[in-house]
């Protein structure tokens, strides 16, 4: 998983906010509700 190392992740994180019109908090928040959401669907009977 890209976040456990901490350095690469937040280089990416800035690399994308350079490219985007994205903030830094925003991606991560995404990053790690992405994450979450894919765990639940890992759950369920759905798909």
């Amino acid at each position: 998983m890209m976040h456990k190392d901490k350095e690469e992740f937040l280089r990416v994180l800035k690399s994308t906010a350079a490219q985007t019109p994205f903030e830094i908090d925003l991606l991560e928040k995404d990053y790690y509700l992405s994450l979450l959401l894919s765990g639940i669907h890992s759950l369920s009977d759905i798909g």
